[in-house]
């Protein structure tokens, strides 16, 4: 039983099946709560905290959305390597309200600034405070000398950098 509740409704976790004489059964379980949904071709899986994914439930519950033209890093089991649903969870307190996170291979996670460049913070969430200072700092430099990038990343802090149209 525990088995096909799991095949059958990914979106549990914590499955725990008690029988009892006489002829009792008791069934406990916990519902995954998504904290992204990772958006692929078209197609989208809700994520929890674990890295584990399942189909979406509620079309209207507000989750951190990645967008990305490939599937996500995953490791042992998991949809997406939850180091990686950390920094989604990082960068989340910093991207502008409705915005969704994109996913790129090369250069990790970021978002389409509203004013026509795409930044990227990389792959990890440590220093996600300071990166977002320095991305401001960046951003000011910028458009003092009336310069538009293409992109902007500070994956590293210590050596961000912007490039041009190509």
């Amino acid at each position: 039983i525990k088995k096909d509740l799991q095949i059958t409704y990914p979106a549990l976790s914590d499955i725990e099946i008690q029988v009892g004489c006489p002829a009792s059964i008791a069934i406990s379980l916990v519902e995954r709560y998504p904290v992204l949904a990772w958006n692929w071709d078209g197609h989208v899986r809700w994520v929890d905290k674990n890295g584990v994914a399942f189909e979406p439930l509620d079309e209207g519950l507000d989750v951190v959305q990645v967008k990305s033209a490939m599937l996500p890093p995953t490791i042992d089991d998991r949809f997406v390597d939850p180091r990686l649903v950390d920094s989604v969870a990082a960068l989340a307190a910093y991207i502008p309200e409705n915005v969704d996170l994109i996913y790129d291979m090369t250069h990790g996670l970021g978002w389409e600034d509203s004013r026509g460049w795409i930044v990227y913070f990389g792959f990890n969430d440590d220093s996600a405070e300071q990166k977002m200072n320095v991305y401001q700092s960046l951003v000011e430099y910028l458009e003092g000398k009336r310069i538009t990038p293409r992109m902007i990343n500070v994956e590293y802090i210590d050596s961000p950098y912007f490039r041009m149209e190509q």
